[in-house]
């Protein structure tokens, strides 16, 4: 039997916790599925970057799992399609910090995942972001999502994909496994401080305008 998935079940009551400071989020765990990343698996969720581009300092994965994790890998991808991994722009691996997010599915605690300290610049396109968590004893799933409280682009549109030769499935689409989605994962993209600090600016700027029209 194939556990890469958590399956179609009814999920505990979920409780709303908002993305720290983010310039993509996916959007909260809908109750719906998780998949698996351990071993070497990836689940792939994409995000459009604009203007001239993001300094990325940090990524992370709300997660389903009953262990403690200590490090992560994550990927940052270009032009996936079925049976095709695309282009690696970018991954690397190390220490993250794991906070529980008050929701919970399948008998799991949800947590954020994050590894923090990145120093990632992407020019304007269509990206795909992707984590693994290596080994523990127990599994652990990325959370499925429908978009709730996500910002950025795309948020429901189902582009996503799995990889993992221990599952002997390559590149395959989620919808593929799961079935009629659309499925998207619970990821998000942390930028620069800097970059925190000119969008700030620009709302202020945005909502001054507005008070004054």
């Amino acid at each position: 039997m194939r556990f890469y998935r958590l399956g179609l079940v009814s999920a505990a009551a979920l409780c709303v916790a908002g993305p720290s400071m983010a310039q993509f989020y996916g959007g909260d765990f809908d109750g719906r599925n998780g998949i698996v990343i351990n071993n070497d698996a990836y689940v792939y969720d994409d995000f459009d970057v604009d203007g001239a581009g993001w300094m990325v300092t940090g990524i992370y994965a709300n997660c389903l799992t009953m262990d403690e994790i200590s490090s992560m890998n994550w990927e940052i991808r270009s032009g996936i399609s079925e049976g095709n991994g695309g282009t690696l722009v970018a991954g690397g691996s190390g220490p993250i910090t794991q906070t529980l997010t008050g929701r919970s599915g399948f008998g799991y605690d949800e947590y954020e995942l994050r590894i923090s300290g990145l120093d990632l610049h992407l020019a304007a396109g269509t990206y795909y972001v992707g984590v693994n968590v290596g080994g523990p004893p127990r599994q652990t799933f990325v959370s499925t999502t429908s978009g709730a409280n996500g910002f950025g682009s795309p948020l429901g549109n189902g582009n996503s994909w799995f990889d993992s030769d221990f599952w002997n499935e390559h590149f395959r689409s989620i919808e593929e496994l799961l079935g009629k989605g659309p499925w998207d994962f619970s990821y998000g993209l942390v930028p620069e401080p800097a970059t925190l600090a000119a969008l700030g600016v620009a709302l202020t700027a945005l909502a001054t305008r507005r008070r004054g029209s």
